[in-house]
């Protein structure tokens, strides 16, 4: 099973920097993608899974990372003008505050608060985990590494009133260990565009993304995907 999954970050009305896709630009995604595949959710994905489902004709899928407020206020109402659904991976220990934990940032952005995720979740969207603090998991000891899932998945499972069934490494850097820890715990895991494999029935827990770049037109987006559904990695 071969399902593109796009790796957004921020969704915002103005340009600014490699992670960041405009308004504009995410409306013509959403157009393109719609017009000529089937946009689905992890829902359909997980019951089609276990029930051995036949998914719809070229499924794509559209996850977000670190749990922006953008893509409260300004992804989620164009998904929904849409009729699609997305996958968003939050950071439950950053909640409700802002990203001065990431010393990278260009600007300090807000993270969306406790109460724009369970929004998310009752109107449809699935929430990953990213773990507790965004740290990179590979570099951490193992009872810390584990911390960093265990925690972070029990905010969210008392948040949601169920738990997460998917994860997303920060950075995307998996290594055997926290790879060992997400088949334990999650149906699916996410890595980025280096990492992972491209058919979900190998490596669930190590499914490969296509990065959306700013830059994206909807042409190079869909030779992404058809590079995707190769099995090889357009970047």
């Amino acid at each position: 099973m071969i399902i593109p999954t796009l790796m957004y970050h921020s969704v915002a009305p103005e340009p600014l920097d490699y992670l960041r896709v405009t308004c504009s630009q995410f409306q013509r995604h959403l157009e393109h993608l719609c017009t000529n595949y089937s946009v689905v959710s992890l829902q359909m994905i997980l019951q089609a899974k276990q029930r051995n489902i036949p998914m719809p004709a070229k499924p794509v899928l559209i996850t977000f990372d670190d749990g922006l407020k953008d893509g409260f206020d300004h992804a989620m109402p164009l998904m929904e003008k849409a009729g699609v659904r997305a996958v968003f991976f939050v950071i439950p220990a950053f909640l409700g505050k802002d990203t001065r934990w990431d010393h990278k940032a260009p600007t300090i952005e807000p993270h969306m608060s406790s109460s724009d995720v369970l929004a998310l979740h009752r109107a449809g969207y699935a929430i990953g985990n990213h773990t507790l603090t965004h740290q990179r998991l590979s570099k951490l000891p193992v009872d810390e590494m584990r911390q960093e899932f265990t925690q972070s998945h029990a905010i969210l499972t008392d948040l949601l009133s169920q738990p997460p069934v998917a994860f997303s490494y920060p950075y995307g850097d998996g290594d055997e260990r926290s790879r060992q820890v997400c088949r334990e715990m999650y149906s699916f895991g996410f890595a980025t565009v280096r990492q992972g494999v491209f058919d979900w029935d190998i490596e669930p827990e190590n499914i490969r993304r296509i990065y959306v770049s700013p830059d994206d037109t909807p042409e190079q987006l869909d030779a992404k995907i058809q590079c995707y559904m190769k099995q090889r990695q357009h970047e």
